[in-house]
């Protein structure tokens, strides 16, 4: 999916590196989820039970409405 690829690139250029080691395994963890998951996730159509990923989430959803 172009879009998401587009906002994961955007977050590994600007804000992966900036991320302490916490976020960097919340990213890490959400990469393991199937492609449609980790979308309805970005779009706010699902929620994940680890805030860790939602702070991440956050931040993509920022880049993906901006």
């Amino acid at each position: 999916m172009k879009e998401l690829d587009t906002v994961l690139l955007h977050y590994l250029e600007e804000d992966y590196s900036l991320s302490d080691a916490t976020q960097k395994q919340a990213f890490e963890l959400m990469l393991d989820m199937a492609d449609p998951e980790l979308w309805l996730l970005i779009v706010g159509q699902s929620t994940y039970d680890n805030k860790d990923v939602m702070g991440v989430v956050t931040k993509l959803q920022n880049t993906y409405n901006a």
